[in-house]
């Protein structure tokens, strides 16, 4: 199980700051997840079901088949624009998301935000600073300005901004093709963690569970994962 990595690349963020130190305070919306934070934490939705500039959530359900599309605010700012024609992948959520100074996001968990389930999530770090405390399982994730970074938001993590100014980052969620492969294999990556699960982690009740869920997602990371779980099964079945 990959934890995090920082891919090989950065961007340029002079004609990107300007863009979203330009827009309104009233664009920010605050977090549904109310009782997650403390302080404010809120965000700008730049691409989103149908569009809509208000729905600041990633809504993904295979049956839906929905569409994801640019918000009049990504319309506007042609630098955030050129900057997410980078990613080669079905973006199915990007939004700004701003912590302010002394704001925190409690330890929690997101539901199927992983690599190995089919989707990532990335982040760009557009405003930060140094006591930014970001916590993945406990451990320190120090993300800099204009990096890129893959997280495993399945796994435990939490938020801390004890500096004195925002903390605005760029969030994108997608799902994983062969450009998002690729780069996951990059020799060149920066810094990366993963963890091996150990073999029998998880119960037979569990696993079958697990392979439905897997092929309702029915993307081929997701299929490919629930085979290895149905061998898994049969292997214990015949030794046991």
């Amino acid at each position: 199980m990959i934890h995090y990595l920082q891919f090989p690349f950065t961007f340029e963020l002079d004609d990107i700051i300007p863009e979203i130190e330009s827009m309104s305070v009233s664009y920010w919306k605050e977090h549904y997840n109310t009782g997650n934070y403390m302080g404010e934490w809120s965000v700008i939705p730049i691409i989103s079901l149908g569009g809509n500039n208000t729905i600041i959530a990633h809504h993904h359900t295979i049956s839906d088949k929905p569409e994801y599309k640019p918000t009049d605010f990504l319309n506007n700012s042609p630098a955030l624009q050129k900057l997410l024609s980078f990613f080669q992948f079905p973006i199915e959520s990007a939004r700004l998301m701003k912590l302010t100074a002394g704001a925190m996001i409690k330890e929690h968990t997101d539901y199927e935000l992983s690599y190995e389930e089919g989707t990532v999530r990335l982040h760009v770090p557009i405003f930060t600073n140094d006591d930014v405390d970001f916590r993945l399982e406990g451990e320190r994730i120090p993300m800099q300005k204009g990096e890129c970074w893959y997280l495993n938001f399945s796994l435990k993590h939490s938020v801390v901004n004890n500096g004195d100014s925002d903390r605005i980052h760029l969030v994108i969620d997608g799902e994983v093709n062969e450009w998002v492969r690729n780069q996951f294999e990059n020799p060149d990556i920066i810094t990366k963690k993963i963890v091996e699960q150990k073999k029998n982690e998880y119960d037979i009740v569990t696993k079958k569970n697990m392979i439905i869920h897997l092929r309702e997602l029915g993307n081929e990371t997701a299929l490919q994962m629930a085979l290895q779980l149905e061998q898994e099964i049969m292997n214990h079945d015949i030794t046991s």
